[in-house]
């Protein structure tokens, strides 16, 4: 529901499993914890992002990037900056999300997170309102969503004889999407 962009869909999977995952005690485990903090958050923006009771979701999504920031590991810090950033543009201060996106590259990087970079930088280039921006994005789209998925959609073919199934699940929309903009 989340990469569909079904805000409300994902919301009702993520807050209707919360309850039984904390019960299974694996959100002790450090890397699960942050992983279900962020889906958490993700959902929690879109759902803000598409009007639902924006205040009470945001303010979800700024409790998960806190939480998530105090592990203090490279990549946990990199996933706080994104999620920052998200809540900091839905809450009106563009200029603000956009330093804080860059930053979120620089983090992304130092983490050594090729994608999530890749991604953070798409982000900085739709956020940056000019011709620069904008073809920063298109550029980094490219090289991120179709040459990386020729890469390993040839890497199946190559291995295919051996290959039992081939599932490609694409994360690029997670933070915006393409339908109030055009993509070239």
């Amino acid at each position: 529901e989340l990469y569909r962009g079904d805000a409300e869909a994902a919301w009702h999977v993520v807050a209707s499993n919360w309850t039984t995952l904390e019960r299974t005690r694996l959100l002790r485990i450090q890397f699960l914890r942050i992983e279900a903090s962020f889906l958490r958050a993700r959902a929690a923006l879109l759902n803000a992002a598409r009007g639902r009771n924006v205040g009470r979701f945001l303010s979800i999504a700024r409790e998960d990037a806190r939480r998530i920031g105090r592990f203090g590991l490279r990549w946990s810090d990199a996933i706080a900056m994104l999620l920052s950033a998200g809540v900091t543009f839905l809450e009106g201060r563009p200029g603000d999300a956009r330093d804080m996106m860059a930053a979120a590259v620089t983090a992304c990087e130092r983490a050594d997170m090729k994608l999530y970079a890749a991604l953070a930088r798409r982000r900085l280039g739709m956020l940056q309102d000019s011709d620069r921006g904008r073809a920063f994005d298109n550029r980094q789209f490219f090289e991120t969503d179709v040459l990386g998925t020729q890469v390993v959609a040839n890497a199946a073919l190559r291995h295919r004889k051996s290959l039992k199934k081939f599932i490609h699940i694409s994360t690029s929309e997670v933070y915006g999407t393409a339908l109030g903009a055009k993509m070239d």
